[in-house]
């Protein structure tokens, strides 16, 4: 990802940039802007780009083990992605942080 600024500081991040690094990343940034102009304290702080996360799991070869984990998901089934969405989302956090821990 050459030329691409891959960490972006909460202070320079607003809702703008939403592709970037997600909704609730965005609205953080556009918190800590708030925060600071009315004298408040905010730690600071970063977000990865969804680019360079996507270029990690590339990488390391982790799509086809994360589309495998995830392809017998009922999106529709609100009631069965409650159950298993826990164990599926910790199984995958530890496959993808096992397949990218070396890069």
């Amino acid at each position: 990802m050459p030329n691409k600024r891959c960490v972006h500081w909460f202070e320079d991040i607003r809702l703008k940039d939403i592709p970037q690094v997600g909704g609730k990343t965005a609205s953080l940034g556009e918190l800590c802007a708030l925060l600071v102009a009315g004298s408040g304290r905010v730690p600071d702080g970063f977000a990865l780009i969804a680019d360079a996360y996507r270029e990690a799991r590339t990488a390391a070869g982790a799509w086809g083990e994360l589309r495998h984990l995830l392809a017998d998901l009922d999106h529709h089934n609100v009631v069965l992605l409650a159950e298993t969405m826990p164990q599926s989302t910790l199984t995958t956090k530890r496959r993808i942080s096992s397949a990218t821990s070396s890069l």
